[in-house]
């Protein structure tokens, strides 16, 4: 799907989005414990596919925070709720963001939507500062693929990765690589519905064992997103 046709999806989409969901919000607090786990202070930010603004008016909270967006109706819409932000109408792989010109580049749930995303990647190295962080988060293709195809997501794009290939991935040009993931208990073939069987959740929560359960699958690589952080060199 060319440029322009995506454009016209994500108009529609953005034009008739909700409040954030509970998947969403779980996503925030990864990228915001991660923004906090490094320790930068009044970091200037972009969010690299902002949509509908509501992460870059948080991220805005720690820091000046530019979000780029392709729907023009997504950035018109950002612009107007929360104006103390910037936001950019810009196709991101073509985008001519400033470079070495932000200490954090955020991306929830954009890679996995462009064909090369070894581009996506280079544009988010290109406008960070030397030494500066990236955090994302993307599904997780383990457990996208165990879920039912009605319960997946449908968009022109979905180029989805595992942890081990996004690790790969950021190796390219990045260094301290650290996936994991995250949000357990999804995916309803093999080893997944296991771990999802609300039988089992059930005994574990009255033995007090739920929570591990959950830490183990996450360790396992079964979440249904994964968190990436990396930072590019001096």
């Amino acid at each position: 799907m060319d440029i322009q046709a995506q454009r016209v999806y994500y108009n529609k989409v953005w034009g008739n989005v909700g409040f954030a969901n509970n998947l969403k919000l779980a996503r925030c607090i990864a990228i915001l414990d991660s923004l906090y786990s490094y320790d930068v202070r009044e970091p200037k930010i972009c969010d690299l596919g902002s949509g509908t603004g509501w992460l870059t008016n948080i991220l805005n909270t720690f820091g000046p925070t530019t979000g780029v967006e392709l729907s023009d109706v997504a950035v018109e819409q950002a612009s107007q709720r929360y104006p103390s932000c910037e936001f950019i109408c810009a196709d991101i792989s073509t985008w001519q963001g400033r470079n070495n010109s932000f200490d954090v580049v955020v991306s929830q749930e954009v890679i996995e939507h462009f064909e090369h995303p070894e581009r996506y990647l280079s544009v988010a190295h290109r406008v960070l500062r030397p030494g500066g962080y990236l955090i994302l988060t993307t599904p997780n293709a383990t457990t996208a693929l165990a879920r039912r195809a009605e319960e997946r997501s449908n968009q022109p794009i979905e180029n989805w990765v595992t942890s081990r290939q996004l690790q790969h991935l950021l190796e390219r040009d990045f260094i301290s690589v650290h996936t994991e993931t995250f949000i357990p208990n999804y995916g309803s073939s093999g080893v997944h519905k296991v771990f999802a069987s609300n039988k089992i959740l059930r005994l574990l929560g009255a033995l007090g064992l739920k929570r591990h359960w959950e830490r183990l699958a996450c360790t396992a690589g079964l979440g249904l997103h994964i968190l990436a952080r990396a930072r590019k060199g001096a």
